[in-house]
C-alpha cells in the first residue's frame, strides 16, 4: 500500500475563528461530531477526507463574506 502526505491542518482552526463559524457549524456541514472535528484540527486524529474539503470550505466562506 501506498502512503500519501496528510493534508494540511495548520491554519484550520484559526480560520475557523476568523471566521466566527463555530465548531458546532463548520462539523454540523460536514456531518460529523464537534470533538471530532476539533481533534483533527489539533492533530490528534486524522481524516484525509474531511482535512482536505474543510479549507476550501472555508475560503469560500471568506470569500462569500467579503462579497
Amino acid at each position: 500500500m501506498k502512503s500519501c502526505a496528510a493534508p494540511s491542518i495548520t491554519d484550520l482552526r484559526t480560520l475557523r475563528l476568523e471566521l466566527h463559524i463555530t465548531l458546532r457549524d463548520a462539523a454540523g456541514h460536514f456531518n460529523t461530531w464537534p470533538a471530532t472535528l476539533s481533534r483533527i484540527e489539533r492533530g490528534l486524529s486524522r481524516d484525509d477526507n474531511l482535512a482536505s474539503h474543510l479549507p476550501g470550505w472555508l475560503h469560500k466562506k471568506k470569500t462569500q463574506d467579503n462579497n
